[in-house]
């Protein structure tokens, strides 16, 4: 059992790795000092030409001003508004993703405990997220096939503690069963 959780788990990493991130369409982004478009690209899991074809009144690249207002183009994410009493860990439970994954959504957000009603947060697309899972697990089970083992059942609490598990990995740059923060994957549940 060790060993089915160990390869569901590195996929699972891996998929966290290559999981590119966006914004939802109509999502405004502020140029703050400094940024540049590749900067916001990278931030936001996509490319500059994705931004520049979002914002066809950018002829140039290499000329964006702080102040300016972009959007950010993709549909990967919703936009939630801050309720009174809402917490950042309330909002992630609420949808069921780490906290982990709802601070990447939202890099604006410095301190979590300082959000305000009003606020808009974004939420990632727990359907896309779902979908590489469900791919991980069909992978999975594949393998387990060819050594003549039973397909594993789908469990939303065993693919939440591996998407922690795999953001804890990202985090903290290890690649183990062993967290440094939380121990075993067992646990975690």
């Amino acid at each position: 059992m060790k060993k089915i959780l160990r390869v569901f788990l590195s996929a699972c990493v891996i998929c966290a790795l290559i999981t590119g991130v966006g914004f939802a369409q109509g999502w405004t982004y502020t140029v703050k000092p400094g940024d540049t478009l590749s900067k916001i690209a990278n931030t936001y899991g996509v490319t500059v030409s994705e931004i520049m074809a979002a914002n066809p009144a950018i002829k140039n690249a290499a000329l964006i001003y702080s102040g300016r207002k972009i959007t950010i183009p993709s549909s990967k994410f919703s936009v939630y508004t801050v309720q009174k009493g809402d917490t950042m860990s309330g909002i992630a439970g609420r949808y069921e993703i780490s906290l982990a994954e709802l601070l990447k959504a939202n890099p604006s957000v410095k301190d979590p405990s300082t959000i305000y009603a009003g606020q808009k947060i974004l939420i990632p697309d727990t359907k896309s997220l779902a979908s590489y899972e469900q791919q991980v697990f069909a992978l999975v089970n594949k393998e387990r096939a060819k050594r003549g083992l039973t397909p594993l059942i789908w469990s939303d609490t065993l693919g939440y503690v591996a998407r922690l598990k795999s953001q804890d990995m990202v985090n903290n740059r290890y690649f183990s069963h062993q967290s440094p923060k939380y121990g075993s994957p067992f646990t975690m549940m």
